[in-house]
């Protein structure tokens, strides 16, 4: 064709010429059709016809792609929400084992795209959803700035939410995946890009939470990005799509990319068909899946009795979220839980709360679990594993007489929620039988108990492990006071049910007051009641959860009479006074079921000892108090908590179950610090339990090796070994003056590095005694005596040990020795009172050889002094002499110490008469060395 134009003057040249072919219009299917089974339902996702090949894709298998999580996503197998991926086994999740955290900010951020020469570029993602509605989400954001600045994606189908909570610590206010997406099955979902095809783009996924109620999160799976064409301009628009179920039409108006087909049969396989439909009445050809649906939860279903075997009504049985009371016939039902392990709880009236652990399988019938309540009776209180040789001892207190705290009474309450140090304040009344009462109305219910809290962390609030010995909790909210009162103060810290550290609260009691109600104002306190329950219901901060707001505000419906009535039927939480304690039962603990293996028969015997085959195994246990109750009969309490224990035997450091000279050596390398030991091996060589590794341990050791008792005579606790530190011919000697007998000591010597010593000598040699020593790198020397054949260690003149020494240093340097930690024990391993007496010893360099020094200062008026060295104590004398030969006077005679020594002479003789100037002799006389010199004295 061409085409020419007309004017009043003519018409125009012809334009171009364009030739065309006519053709039928091909209506083109749908792409990427997927189908994920479900309980009775199996979800179809599918993208518009004409959408290309994936022009990027990545599953994550295996690899990130280059993606990065931070904040809390992780990319793996998920065990929790979905429980498995889009598609294969790996996604992104913001948790893949548990719920996401409080005050949440996490990202997955992609690597660079370049999507330039892209006709309409479009990114997918298929993604999972449980979020706290308008309180939690997440969104997706892009930058063409390699990540300066980052702008909100809408997606095709626009988020669910337009805002989150302005308490959203990640995204607050910004539109957001939130809630629950419809049955919980993947999805995908598209971006459009077409403003972005010039530039290079980054991908960031932004979820971020408020400070409580955490859900299962936000998963992530499938990345692509693709070119959409739009579909045909000249022939037809895409008006809908069309879903068939084995080859019949199912739906004929679909108009998104998804559709849940409902009604399905489990286990059963269906072939989905998606064909799209175009104007005015073209059909594309259909693209096929097969899926087969499958039970994803589980029922629980069963009765509750009491020991009789009567059926109880008014029992609540619930699992998380999911709650039955039971009717007369006794029978409750918990339906659509979670595959696996579920804790299941049961309470009623009058009743000990029960709880076990059921396993729940994903299938057509229910499983059953029936429980049988028994009726409140204590349990004995804290149960202590004591380890022994072959023996496990066992201790517990009898019930009622735990340490708990008591509440009863009027207290001011100062509460601090967020922790912000400005409290707001109430009065409380705390009654014996366990409920408590604030603004003249019954709150809820306190208990006295030993335990501890882990508390995360919370907006204002840092995380805590908590000791606390009450709490109380409410009738209408889930938020718990943790507090420890010691006499009339407490302190602790709140929680609004979810495991965070929400607040801080303290308290003091009050002399008088009363802080309940007079029942005869009932419509006051009517009035009061549902004030107060408006203001918990719509109170963020004391209750986030919004379902349980939806259902407390159903019940403001009841006249306030029936309500208050309703609130005010509370339990008993004390036993029938007449049921009488008759003792214990006490259980092993093992994986095929609880034990008994020791039985009392008295209210007061609360320890046993338990016989087991081997020491080095664990053995743990519980106990169970007997009570012979009115309506039952014989009942066992609920059981204490497991108390475990590692047999051993005292002295076995090497853990052979035999003590024997390995041991020995190891336990005095112990003491002498060569080898430190493991807390096991500590505890094996501290034989005595004392806390502490020494010769008393050593000793006994001995015993056991010799198969002797430690039951002989004990020393008297009167008499005291005294220890002096002494020193004679280059040897310090260990002195103990002790009228007894011992059969071990050891000691230790903070000394100079510049001293060296020689092996530690007994002063009397006996081949019964050992005796081992070791210097530290700071010098200190320490060393252990014992007797390792049951007698005593022997001394002579109460001199134990010999140390000879050597000082490497000069003539005027001194170096001390001081005598620390000594101990001694007895014959029986009984440690001995010990007294140092002489601890401190100055040592001073001994010369190697005789010297006889010249005089200084020479010549001299009228003193010199004269040095000489004696290496070896001596029988000295030092004479002065005239020219004559003549004996003028003698400055020494006697005995001396090996050493430096020096005398002065004022040059006087032997009357004290001063003498002439001129030459002397002074001559240093000893049995083994002679020397003379001369000296001048001038006038």
């Amino acid at each position: 064709y061409y085409v020419r134009a007309e004017y009043a003057e003519g018409e125009s040249a012809n334009s171009d010429t364009a030739c065309g072919t006519p053709a039928a219009f091909i209506a083109e299917p749908v792409t990427n059709l997927m189908a994920t089974p479900l309980d009775e339902e199996v979800a179809l996702s599918w993208t518009v016809p004409s959408t290309s090949d994936y022009v990027e894709f990545t599953s994550f298998e295996g690899s990130d792609g280059g993606f990065t999580g931070s904040g809390g996503f992780e990319r793996g197998i998920p065990t929790v929400g979905p429980s498995s991926a889009g598609s294969g086994d790996e996604c992104w999740g913001t948790n893949l084992n548990a719920n996401y955290d409080n005050s949440m900010y996490a990202t997955i951020t992609s690597p660079a795209y370049d999507l330039t020469g892209l006709t309409n570029p479009m990114m997918q993602i298929n993604h999972w959803y449980n979020i706290e509605l308008n309180w939690d989400g997440g969104n997706v954001k892009i930058s063409n700035d390699n990540g300066s600045t980052w702008t909100i994606l809408t997606p095709t189908v626009a988020y669910p939410v337009a805002a989150v909570s302005a308490a959203n610590v990640g995204i607050p206010g910004e539109p957001a995946y939130s809630g629950t997406n419809t049955s919980n099955f993947w999805h995908t979902v598209q971006f459009d890009l077409s403003s972005y095809d010039t530039s290079t783009v980054i991908f960031r996924f932004d979820f971020g939470t408020d400070p409580s109620v955490p859900y299962e999160g936000w998963y992530i799976d499938d990345f692509a990005l693709f070119e959409y064409s739009g579909g045909r301009e000249n022939d037809g628009d895409l008006t809908h799509y069309n879903v068939y179920l084995d080859g019949v039409l199912f739906e004929d108006s679909v108009a998104v990319t998804g559709y849940l087909v409902t009604g399905l049969t489990n286990t059963t396989s269906y072939i989905f068909s998606v064909s799209a439909g175009y104007y005015p009445s073209y059909e594309s050809d259909t693209v096929s899946v097969s899926a087969t649906p499958t039970w994803l939860y589980g029922d629980i279903v069963g009765t509750v009795t009491d020991p009789n075997g009567t059926l109880l009504d008014s029992a609540v049985v619930y699992s998380g979220d999911v709650v039955d009371t039971t009717g007369t016939d006794g029978q409750y039902a918990l339906m659509n839980l979670e595959p696996g392990s579920n804790l299941i709880t049961v309470e009623r009236n009058g009743f000990e709360t029960y709880e076990e652990f059921v396993t729940v399988v994903a299938q057509e019938d229910a499983g059953t679990a029936n429980f049988e309540l028994i009726p409140k009776i204590d349990a004995p209180g804290e149960l202590i594993a004591t380890p022994g040789d072959e023996t496990v001892h066992l201790i517990w207190n009898k019930p009622g007489t735990s340490l708990a705290g008591d509440l009863t009474g009027v207290w001011t309450l100062f509460f601090d929620w967020s922790c912000t140090g400005a409290p707001g304040t109430v009065e409380v009344e705390f009654m014996e039988n366990g409920e408590f009462y604030a603004y003249g109305l019954l709150q809820g219910y306190w208990v006295g108990e030993e335990e501890t809290v882990d508390l995360a962390e919370s907006f204002g609030c840092e995380a805590v492990n908590f000791e606390y010995n009450a709490y109380f909790n409410f009738l209408t909210t889930p938020t718990i006071y943790y507090m420890f009162v010691d006499d009339d103060e407490f302190n602790g810290v709140i929680t609004s049910g979810y495991g965070a550290h929400d607040g801080d609260n303290w308290g003091q009691r009050v002399d008088g007051g009363q802080a309940r109600m007079p029942m005869g104002n009932r419509a006051v306190a009517d009035e009061m009641l549902t004030t107060k329950m408006r203001d918990v219901i719509f109170s963020d901060r004391m209750l986030d959860d919004a379902t349980m707001k939806a259902q407390l505000a159903e019940q403001i419906n009841l006249s306030k009479s029936d309500l208050y009535n309703n609130l005010a039927n509370v339990r008993s939480l004390s036993r029938t006074s007449s049921d009488s304690l008759i003792g214990y039962n006490v259980y092993q603990v093992l994986d095929s079921g609880d034990t008994l293996v020791a039985t009392t028969n008295s209210a007061d015997d609360t320890t046993a000892s338990i016989a087991v085959p081997a020491n080095y195994v664990e053995y743990c246990y519980n106990v169970r108090a007997r009570w012979d109750t009115d309506d039952y009969g014989v009942l066992e309490s609920y059981p204490t908590d497991v108390a475990c224990a590692v047999p051993y035997r005292a002295g076995d450091t090497n853990f052979d179950d035999v003590v024997d000279i390995s041991d020995l050596l190891a336990v005095i390398n112990f003491i002498l610090e060569i080898d430190l030991p493991t807390e096991n091996e500590y505890r094996n060589a501290d034989v005595n339990s004392d806390g502490e590794v020494n010769i008393a341990d050593v000793v006994m050791i001995v015993d056991l090796i010799l198969g002797r008792s430690s039951s002989r005579t004990m020393a008297s606790a009167d008499a005291t070994v005294l220890a002096d530190l002494l020193s004679a011919d280059q040897q310090l000697l260990i002195s103990l003056d002790y009228d007894g007998l011992t059969r071990g000591i050891q000691f230790e010597l903070d000394a100079d590095a510049a001293l060296e010593f020689g092996t530690p000598l007994l002063a009397i040699n006996d081949a019964g005694t050992m005796v081992a020593s070791h210097r530290a790198e700071d010098g200190t020397v320490s060393v252990v005596v014992v007797n390792t054949t049951g007698g005593t260690v022997e001394r002579s003149e109460n001199i134990l040990v010999r140390l000879p020494y050597t000082f490497n240093g000069d003539r005027n340097d001194k170096a001390t020795v001081v005598l620390d930690n000594v101990k001694a024990a007895g014959m029986a391993g009984e440690s001995l009172p010990v007294t140092i007496g002489e601890k401190r010893i100055d040592i001073s360099v001994i010369p190697s050889v005789f010297a006889l020094h010249q005089n200084y200062p020479n010549p001299f008026n009228p003193v010199t002094e004269i040095q000489f060295d004696v290496p070896v104590a001596s029988a000295v004398t030092l004479t002065i002499y005239n020219i004559m030969g003549q004996e003028i006077t003698t400055l020494t005679s006697g005995a001396l110490e090996a050493g430096f020594h020096s005398v002065r002479w004022d040059g006087t003789n032997g009357l004290g008469e001063q003498v002439s100037t001129g030459v002397y002799f002074y001559r240093l006389n000893s049995p083994a060395f002679t020397s003379t010199k001369k000296m001048i004295m001038v006038k």
